[in-house]
């Protein structure tokens, strides 16, 4: 009843006596000239300070987080000069003409099963199971009852998830797991192919429907922050000859266009977790899939 009689009669710049303010404040916030801060001790002997009150208006936009122990990033700059932010006013012009251009297939599969990868080391995870998801490929297994449908840490199986969670995977385990999770695989590294034939198979992916390809690569070559990386192309803008790679790190970059001889080069640089060099793969899903003792059937294409 006091709070209820506190509130209608209270006028607009509302008095809150100090203990109601520290039981409906959460201590970790702090707000500049509100008061509402973490609960002050009191003074011994000092009862007037029980009832001291907080004169000034509500401002949300003044909460403060209290300081962090270590440093943190809300996203990192986009690099200019290198990729174009598919959001952009240039990015969605590419965009379009792909689109008329009939090589934007992979997009809205993908888009439809896009996944935002869940620990810093799990680019490949996220993007493997976008892929498997989008070929409508059949797992086998169950995500959450009743449905079965890929998440990454139905993917950590052939190696160990502690490590995966710390160093992600190579391109040999991506093309592995692929494999092994019901994709038709063919991979290639930057050390065995060309130029002309990522074209190739750039083009070929994004006129196909029922293909995905996927890049490993290093950030670094694009002017981004990090190494090794994972994503799926999803489009091919023939005039620009670029490429849209959905993001997974979406915490960190938006997704993005990159030339292809760009993207091509940067996976050169060698995984120090191999020796070898990156490159990209090419995923489509099998002719048939045998049904199994939960009924499975044949993904519909």
């Amino acid at each position: 009843m006091f709070l209820r009689h506190l509130l209608l009669s209270s006028p607009p710049t509302t008095l809150v006596p100090v203990r109601m303010r520290n039981l409906l404040t959460p201590p970790s916030y702090r707000v500049r000239g509100l008061c509402l801060t973490s609960p002050v001790r009191q003074r011994s002997g000092s009862e007037g300070e029980r009832a001291r009150v907080c004169e000034k208006k509500l401002n949300p936009s003044t909460i403060i987080h209290p300081p962090l122990s270590q440093p943190s990033f809300y996203g990192r700059p986009f690099p200019q000069g290198v990729c174009v932010d598919y959001a952009s006013a240039e990015g969605k012009a590419l965009f379009l003409e792909a689109m008329q251009d009939g090589r934007m297939n992979p997009f809205f599969r993908l888009a439809g099963s896009y996944a935002h990868q869940s620990e810093p080391a799990y680019c490949a995870l996220a993007v493997l199971a976008m892929v498997l998801n989008s070929l409508q490929i059949d797992p086998g297994q169950t995500w959450k009852k009743p449905w079965r449908w890929y998440s990454e840490e139905m993917l950590a199986c052939c190696t160990n998830i502690a490590e995966v969670r710390e160093k992600g995977i190579t391109f040999d385990q991506f093309m592995s797991l692929a494999s092994c999770k019901g994709g038709v695989v063919q991979g290639w590294r930057y050390s065995d192919s060309s130029l002309r034939e990522f074209r190739q198979a750039i083009v070929r992916s994004v006129e196909s429907e029922d293909e995905v390809l996927v890049a490993s690569f290093n950030r670094k070559d694009l002017g981004q922050t990090g190494s090794g990386h994972f994503a799926p192309v999803s489009g091919y803008n023939a005039s620009s000859d670029s490429v849209l790679l959905l993001e997974v790190a979406r915490f960190k970059y938006p997704s993005h266009w990159v030339p292809v001889s760009v993207l091509f080069h940067a996976m050169q640089a060698v995984d120090t977790e191999t020796g070898l060099s990156r490159g990209f793969l090419s995923i489509r899903p099998a002719v048939s899939t045998e049904l199994g003792a939960e009924g499975l059937h044949p993904p519909s294409l």
